[in-house]
């Protein structure tokens, strides 16, 4: 018996707590696995969004275009920055999330003595 299961059917009472517990348990279980696959598909997104805001960070930095004024360069490098400091937050975020749940899966699928 896992500790999932053990902990919920401690917590239920009444007749068949086993079995109850262990249905509880796979739409838990369940839940995990489809919260870090999206995670995980967001990351792959979040990835793409960091190396798109880097090629705009450069480009602002780098520019190839004339500008108006010298503060229009500085403004257009300030906001590819946060957009760069913004997609980068996501990640690690997203990131520090996918870590969150495989630890509880983890946890989990511990297995407990009987």
């Amino acid at each position: 018996m896992n500790l999932l299961v053990k902990e919920i059917a401690a917590r239920i009472k009444g007749d068949d707590t086993t079995a109850q517990a262990a249905k509880i348990a796979r739409k838990c279980v369940s839940s995990i696995k489809s919260q870090i696959a999206a995670l995980e598909a967001q990351e792959v997104d979040m990835e793409d969004a960091l190396d798109t805001a880097q090629e705009n960070l450069d480009n602002a930095q780098f520019p190839v275009k004339s500008f108006s004024t010298g503060q229009d360069y500085v403004n257009s490098i300030q906001r590819a920055q946060s957009a760069y400091d913004e997609a980068e937050e996501s990640l690690h975020a997203t990131r520090e999330s996918i870590t969150y749940f495989k630890a509880i899966q983890k946890k989990h699928n511990s297995s407990v003595k009987k």
